[in-house]
């Protein structure tokens, strides 16, 4: 199983959509349902091999209870705060809402990742 954030989003929808293409394996999703968001575009999947998560990445407890209750073998980071004028206005949401989470996943993992989690990957 693999943890996709950002997952309501264009590229992260778009992203589950393919993996489903070419694979069987499961995804939990999670995603904060901002203005960006769609989940409609999730709605269609198989929920035994999909669920979608409301929470945001930086809230660490939420994160650290959903990797421990899924233990997912991979993270594919799409959550960000992506519309240009929105992050020239408020680089700060930029940062909080991609780069420090995926540090934070990094640097509180075993070196590879987050409780254990073999890969991360923010793209």
């Amino acid at each position: 199983m693999i943890l996709v954030t950002g997952a309501a989003g264009f590229i992260g929808s778009h992203f589950i959509d393919y993996w489903f293409t070419q694979s069987h394996e499961s995804i939990v999703s999670i995603d904060k349902l901002t203005y960006a968001a769609q989940p409609e575009r999730l709605a269609s999947l198989d929920s035994k091999h999909h669920q979608l998560i409301k929470a945001d990445i930086g809230d660490t407890s939420k994160i650290d209870q959903i990797l421990s209750e899924h233990q997912p073998r991979a993270i594919i980071n799409f959550a960000a705060e992506s519309h240009i004028d929105r992050s020239i206005k408020n680089p700060e949401a930029l940062y909080f809402s991609y780069a420090a989470p995926s540090a934070c996943a990094k640097r509180e993992g075993d070196g590879q990742g987050r409780k254990g989690t073999t890969n991360l990957a923010p793209i």
